[in-house]
């Protein structure tokens, strides 16, 4: 993981663009308000300094107690 000062969360997370690196993925599992949701960050490289990410939200089921 990289320590990178910005306002966006996600470049704390994700490297920067690094030769060979194409896509990484952070899925993270919570509950909130009693169900199960998935979240999905994707960070795509497309060359020097230049990447998308995208972030998917799925509820999963119900939560048990």
């Amino acid at each position: 993981m990289n320590s990178v000062e910005s306002p966006w969360p996600y470049d704390a997370i994700f490297e920067q663009p690094t030769p060979g690196v194409q896509m990484q993925k952070l899925i993270t599992y919570r509950v909130v308000n009693r169900k199960l949701v998935v979240e999905t960050v994707t960070r795509r490289f497309y060359g020097d300094q230049d990447y998308q990410d995208s972030v998917s939200t799925e509820i999963i089921c119900d939560a048990a107690d």
